[in-house]
C-alpha cells in the first residue's frame, strides 16, 4: 500500500505510529480490563518484540505539524513514545500499578488467530464488528 501511495505521483506524508495509546480507547483499555479480572493474562507471541508506546494526541499533534509544513511531503514518519518496552513489560508495569500480581500466559499467534475467527461470530463479541 505504501508504495503504491509514493508511486502514484501524488504528495504524500505517511506515518507509521508504534502502539497508540489514549485515555478513551485502542487495546490499553482492554489489557487494564484483563489484568483487572483475570488472574492469568494471555500473551500473544512471545511478548518480547520491542515497541514506542505513544499517546495519541502526540499522533495527531504530528498529523497537524505536517500539514503545515512543507519539508513533511514526500516523507515517511516513524512515530513512537519516548521509552521502548516489550508487551510482556506493559502488563507488567499495568499489573504493578493496579497492585495485581498476574501471571503471564503465551499464547502462539497462530492458535490467537484461531480462537478469534471462533469467537467473532458469537454476538457482543469485540471481535464481532472489528474492522479488517
Amino acid at each position: 500500500m505504501q508504495r503504491a501511495v509514493k508511486e502514484s505521483g501524488l504528495e504524500y506524508v505517511i506515518f507509521r505510529p508504534s502502539f497508540v495509546f489514549g485515555a478513551d480507547g485502542g487495546v490499553l483499555p482492554t489489557f487494564v480490563r484483563q489484568i483487572r479480572l483475570s488472574p492469568i493474562v494471555a500473551v500473544i507471541g512471545s511478548g518480547t518484540r520491542r515497541q514506542q508506546p505513544v499517546w495519541v494526541d502526540d499522533v495527531a499533534a504530528h498529523f497537524v505539524a505536517a500539514l503545515e509544513l512543507p519539508e513533511a511531503a514526500n516523507r515517511t514518519f516513524e512515530l513512537g513514545g519516548p521509552e521502548q518496552l516489550t508487551l510482556n513489560d506493559l502488563y507488567l508495569r499495568i499489573a504493578a500499578v493496579l497492585g495485581k500480581r498476574r501471571a503471564l500466559v503465551h499464547v502462539p499467534a497462530r492458535i490467537a488467530r484461531a480462537g478469534a475467527r471462533l469467537t467473532e461470530w458469537i454476538p457482543g463479541s469485540p471481535l464481532r464488528d472489528a474492522p479488517e
